[in-house]
């Protein structure tokens, strides 16, 4: 299962993902392994979703982030013109998930344990309809109580909301997906340095994610060490505007940007989100620069000093 972390402060909301998919064989063994699936979606530069449980929840094994785009475009269509808030985009990810479950290939052919799944949104809403827009995280999914690893899921999904907690330099962090050993949880301490209201706060923060989740990595084989860092800071987030400014780099206070962190250093291609809006949808997203022999391939048409 993929681990998620998700951080909102005054000033910044940011998600880390790891990008591993692994398929499970006798006594729960990894036996295969796929580092470059993506599992984040960006909705209306407002929400970071990624998400931990099964890979494939639409149908025809269509790719989960692949659905949540997809569901999420139809069912604005469906809603009609108009405005619709968070809270109905929400709902609507709750409603098609509980039925995405009921499908043969997921209800005969995945023992109920196993059908744990959990969408995370992490971003910016009016709660009130016509304050300021504040930072939150989402929860949707199907975990039954308890601890019992062999407890079957939920037949429907729930949702859970979680704020900030009230205080100047007040900070929240929730992870899922894996648990962090004491030697993480020590790492997390570091979130506390530095002001997390300030404009230079998110790199450090994204920075001490990062290591948090590869250090997961390095002792559990279901998470990977590719991942995508996701970044809606404050000053990026423009109420009623649905301009999308999604862009490929480190994290700045300006911008709403995801960053791609390879596997290895080989790989020298920038992967992003998928991206969705409205009706709209943006995916496949690969930056690079190109090599000066590629730039020689280019018509002619194409090359620019």
């Amino acid at each position: 299962m993929t681990l998620v972390l998700s951080l909102i402060t005054e000033s910044w909301a940011i998600q880390v993902s790891d990008r591993r998919l692994v398929w499970l064989g006798t006594n729960n063994k990894v036996v295969r392994r796929d580092d470059e699936r993506n599992k984040a979606v960006v909705w209306c530069s407002r929400l970071a979703f990624a998400y931990t449980g099964l890979a494939e929840l639409g149908p025809k094994r269509e790719a989960t982030d692949e659905w949540l785009a997809r569901e999420l475009a139809s069912w604005w269509g469906e809603a009609g013109p108009g405005p619709h808030g968070q809270d109905a985009v929400v709902a609507a990810i709750a409603e098609r998930a509980s039925a995405a479950m009921k499908r043969p290939r997921i209800a005969r052919g995945i023992p109920p344990h196993m059908r744990r799944h959990a969408f995370i949104g992490t971003g910016w809403a009016r709660f009130d309809g016509k304050g300021e827009m504040v930072p939150y995280i989402v929860h949707i999914n199907n975990f039954p109580p308890g601890s019992d690893p062999d407890a079957p899921a939920n037949d429907e999904f729930g949702v859970s909301v979680q704020h900030l907690p009230e205080g100047e330099g007040s900070i929240f962090l929730n992870w899922m997906g894996q648990e962090l050993d004491e030697s993480e949880r020590e790492l997390l301490e570091e979130l506390r340095r530095g002001d997390p209201r300030s404009r230079e706060y998110g790199i450090h923060a994204a920075e001490v994610m990062v290591e948090v989740v590869r250090s997961v990595a390095r002792r559990n084989e279901l998470v990977g060490h590719g991942l995508l860092v996701n970044s809606l800071p404050r000053w990026a987030i423009h109420p009623g505007s649905t301009e999308t400014f999604l862009l490929a780099g480190g994290l700045t206070p300006e911008n709403l940007s995801f960053l791609y962190l390879p596997h290895d250093s080989d790989d020298r291609v920038m992967r992003g989100p998928r991206y969705v809006c409205e009706g709209r949808q943006m995916s496949n997203i690969q930056v690079w620069v190109p090599t000066e022999e590629e730039i020689r391939d280019l018509p002619s048409g194409e090359q620019e000093s």
